[in-house]
């Protein structure tokens, strides 16, 4: 027992020893005994087909598949491509209305604009003030780009509407004149007076006869009316014909003996609201352009109270403005 107290630690180090051999032995033999627990595989075959042809066929379909293009079809609305990864945009108006903008048939948000030009355009919709803005600085709305035929780009300040697009009628501005058949002895003896303006009032010569012209100021040579013919069928009642001599196709007007006939020459004003606002007054024949481009020039080619008829640029285009 004096052996045992006095060598108790070598003693119980040798007793530890001993476990820890019986434990290792233990898991030794256990894993030993593993793969027994599981079915035995065969062993794979060996390689002895490289180089066939075979072989090849497959290689060569293998990489036939992975060079192979995927096409992906979106689907189609109403003839137009629906995008798969870009959300269709809806807006929610101020009357609390959900509106697609891709929508060909949804509410006009900003009309007259379509939806669909102002997202192609990359215009902002929600602004309420879209249609009257200028994006490019060009001088034409948002609303004129899209109103124009073509319409034109919104972002390009060198694609615009024609300048006549800028070209407003503001009023018939009218010259008096007034011609009266004032005698008629014979073919070779007639005479008409201007009546109005009173300050121009003049009588042509009485010995005017028929298929002489005169004019329409005293004392100038310019000829602007022409006599063309009598009709004294009822002697106490006789008709003359006129012709106006400004005008390109022949205008006849019946005076009957002592009655009036108004004449007024009729001008055009026309604003350019292209640029700096500029006015102007044009008569039936005038050629004219504005300052802001003075290389497009326009024709009058008639005045009426309510219409002008004009052409407008190289190409003559025809146009026609309303009164307003």
């Amino acid at each position: 027992m004096e052996w045992i107290k006095a060598k108790y630690d070598r003693l119980l180090l040798g007793i530890c020893g001993v476990i820890a051999l019986l434990v290792g032995g233990l898991l030794v033999m256990n894993v030993m005994g593993f793969k027994k627990q599981f079915p035995q595989r065969d062993e794979p075959k060996p390689k002895t087909d490289f180089g066939t042809t075979d072989a090849l066929k497959s290689l060569e379909a293998a990489k036939a598949r992975l060079a192979e293009v995927v096409a992906i079809k979106p689907p189609v609305k109403d003839g137009k491509p629906i995008g798969l990864f870009v959300s269709a945009p809806v807006l929610k108006t101020a009357e609390n209305e959900l509106v697609a903008v891709l929508d060909p048939a949804a509410k006009q948000v900003r009309a007259p604009i379509d939806n669909l030009w102002l997202y192609e355009n990359d215009l902002d919709i929600t602004r309420s003030d879209i249609a009257e803005i200028d994006n490019d600085g060009d001088g034409f709305s948002n609303t004129e780009e899209f109103m124009a035929d073509p319409k034109s780009n919104p972002r390009d300040k060198k694609s615009t509407p024609p300048p006549f697009a800028k070209l407003a009628y503001k009023e018939c501005v009218k010259d008096e004149l007034s011609l009266k058949f004032n005698t008629y002895i014979s073919d070779t003896e007639l005479s008409f007076r201007r009546t109005k303006p009173a300050d121009k009032a003049f009588n042509t010569p009485f010995d005017l006869k028929v298929g002489d012209s005169f004019p329409a100021e005293k004392g100038s040579m310019e000829m602007r009316f022409k006599a063309v013919k009598v009709d004294a069928t009822n002697p106490d009642k006789p008709v003359a014909t006129v012709d106006d001599l400004l005008t390109d196709t022949p205008d006849d007007y019946k005076i009957e003996l002592k009655q009036e006939l108004e004449l007024p020459t009729r001008k055009a004003k026309i604003v350019s609201s292209l640029g700096t606002p500029e006015e102007k007054i044009v008569i039936s024949g005038e050629e004219f352009s504005f300052t802001v481009n003075p290389d497009y020039k326009y024709k009058i080619l008639s005045v009426t109270d309510e219409e002008v008829a004009l052409e407008a640029g190289p190409e003559k285009t025809p146009v026609k403005l309303k009164i307003n």
